[in-house]
């Protein structure tokens, strides 16, 4: 993988955990700030709604102080006349006073009288007894003896919560002694809770402490602690417990607003967010330039040179800019290729002469074979004279006939694969190029040729050069089997080529030879420059195919030759020019092997 993307990659993930560290983390900052500004507006909200239960309870006892230290109250619980009955207890006082109940009780908390409304219908109705019996019982709302003192709150009744004020009855000027209480009590239900609603511009809500509790899973709810429930996204719903005078909680008063803090908070989180991800993209940007111009792009350029010099090119010299460590590496680069190019020159001469002076060895080793048996074929000839019979001279002029040809074929060999190629195209087929091959050639007896190539498809190729290179892959073959042995030849169509192979069940080529198997002047035979071969994958190479070579040594040799199916060549293009040869500089890696004896399988020529 390339820095530049290993570079993306980690700035990438870098920025994308630091994006969500910092997500999380502003997240969780502003969520629980805003969680606590509306935990604070809730609370305050619910110390309204205390204060406005006491302001309803001290509106009901402010007007109990008035007739609780009137003279006429003070008469009335003694003789209980008529014209205090008719003045005060009446369904208009009541209704003006908005309470329940008016209840007398004596100093012992015994019931003397009282009256009820039915502050809905408007309606006077009997006390209940139950109501009767919980005042009558509890010391805190009978036994008042002094000015200053009163009882007001909440107790729980058969009929439902009320809410009440007591006060000792005394005369106007405030003496004594008291001759029992007053009490006013109305049930605190829904008229009470609407009326709750009005003043604090909130839906309300009244539950039974029991059932709030259950409904909630709370246990042992108590006034000093505030309960704050999210109803869903849109509204929450904080609850005052209202204990009894006795303080015990008998109610749990709710109120429910909507979640504007709360709908700010996730306002604000999402365009954190954003601002977080812009933030990221630009920053990610931003690095990603700066990383490109300054560092990835120069460090591109080194690596093209690099590869340049890897492939034998001619790299230019890079351009200097900067002053930072890559600017060093740049002029510490262009001197090694200053360097490099100076070397390189003179190594290039030295290869060109090392190969011109290999070249000259091997042409002079195998032409003086010949010209030495030439020399003294003629010797003989001229010291025999008119001496030599008819027979030796024929063999002497045998000799150097022969000599002639092996001579003409070392020159041949040398200027044909050193001149450029062009191909003659003609149609073909496998089986044709072998059995053309195959008339060039004479198969020894003790060898079997078995042709199993196809007559199909036809195809475009140099026949006279394909089949010299069968003839010399054949003939190769014929030399790996002294003993005799069997060639079998197939072809095989695939897709868009055709594969030719040669399979001899010779001894086989070592493996130490087989990279160099192709490779111009390696030889393994006492004559012949080792051109043969060469000459084959050049022949093979101009038609677009390939050449390989599989063997195994005592066991034998597969060539196997890789031709493209042309089946449409435009005229213009019969004759096609190929590259030329290899450069002689190339041949330094070719290593003439002319000990015949150190070879088990002569296989090339």
């Amino acid at each position: 993988m390339k820095i530049s993307i290993k570079t993306v990659i980690a700035l990438l993930a870098t920025t994308i955990c630091l994006i969500l560290i910092l997500n999380f983390v502003s997240n969780s900052v502003i969520q629980t700030n805003f969680s606590k500004i509306e935990t604070d507006q809730v609370t305050q909200t619910i110390g309204t709604t205390q204060a406005a239960l006491i302001s309803m309870v001290s509106a009901v006892d402010s007007e109990l102080v008035t007739w609780s230290q009137l003279n006429s109250t003070y008469q009335f619980i003694q003789n209980q006349n008529i014209e205090y009955q008719q003045t005060y207890l009446t369904v208009s006082s009541l209704s003006n006073l908005g309470v329940n109940f008016v209840i007398f009780l004596d100093p012992n908390g015994n019931f003397v009288t009282g009256m009820g409304l039915n502050t809905t219908t408007m309606q006077q109705m009997q006390i209940p007894r139950d109501i009767i019996t919980q005042m009558s019982t509890d010391n805190l709302i009978w036994n008042l003896k002094s000015v200053g003192s009163y009882t007001r709150g909440f107790i729980l009744s058969a009929g439902g919560p009320l809410m009440l004020a007591s006060r000792p009855i005394l005369m106007t000027n405030g003496a004594g002694p008291a001759r029992g209480v007053l009490i006013f009590a109305t049930y605190y239900n829904s008229n009470e809770i609407n009326k709750l609603s009005y003043v604090m511009n909130l839906p309300m809500s009244l539950e039974a402490i029991g059932s709030w509790e259950k409904a909630n899973n709370i246990q042992n709810a108590t006034l000093s602690s505030s309960y704050i429930i999210p109803v869903n996204q849109q509204y929450i719903t904080g609850y005052d417990i209202v204990d009894d005078i006795n303080g015990q909680p008998i109610l749990a008063v709710g109120a429910t607003m909507p979640r504007t803090v709360y709908d700010q908070g996730l306002a604000t989180i999402s365009y954190v967010d954003q601002v977080l991800l812009v933030a990221g993209v630009i920053f990610s940007a931003i690095i990603v330039l700066l990383l490109e111009f300054s560092v990835l792009r120069r460090l591109g350029k080194l690596t093209n040179i690099a590869s340049k010099l890897g492939k034998r090119e001619n790299p230019s010299e890079l351009p200097v800019s900067g002053n930072d460590e890559i600017t060093l590496l740049t002029l510490s680069f262009n001197g090694l290729l200053q360097e490099i190019h100076s070397q390189s020159l003179k190594l290039q001469r030295s290869e060109r002469m090392s190969a011109i002076g290999e070249l000259a060895r091997q042409i002079g080793h195998d032409l003086r074979n010949p010209l030495s048996s030439t020399k003294c074929a003629a010797y003989y000839l001229r010291q025999k004279g008119n001496k030599c019979t008819s027979e030796d001279r024929e063999k002497m002029l045998s000799i150097i006939e022969g000599d002639i040809k092996r001579s003409d074929k070392i020159i041949n060999d040398l200027i044909e694969y050193s001149s450029d190629i062009y191909l003659e195209i003609e149609k073909c087929t496998v089986k044709s190029l072998l059995k053309g091959a195959l008339l060039k050639l004479q198969v020894p007896e003790n060898i079997k040729v078995v042709d199993f190539t196809l007559g199909e498809p036809v195809m475009l190729a140099d026949v006279s050069r394909i089949e010299r290179v069968f003839k010399l892959i054949i003939g190769n073959a014929f030399e790996a089997m002294p003993k005799g042995g069997t060639l079998e030849i197939r072809s095989v169509q695939e897709d868009s080529k055709e594969q030719i192979s040669f399979t001899d069940t010779g001894e086989g080529i070592p493996a130490e030879l087989l990279p160099k198997i192709f490779t111009p002047l390696l030889t393994t035979k006492a004559q012949g420059m080792g051109f043969s071969l060469a000459i084959c994958k050049r022949i093979v190479d101009s038609h677009g195919g390939k050449i390989e070579v599989e063997s195994v040594p005592g066991k034998g040799t597969t060539f196997k030759v890789t031709l493209p199916i042309k089946t449409n060549v435009r005229e213009e293009d019969q004759k096609g020019q190929v590259s030329k040869p290899d450069p002689l500089l190339h041949y330094k890696n070719c290593k003439a092997v002319n000990d015949q004896s150190t070879i088990a399988t002569p296989r090339t020529q």
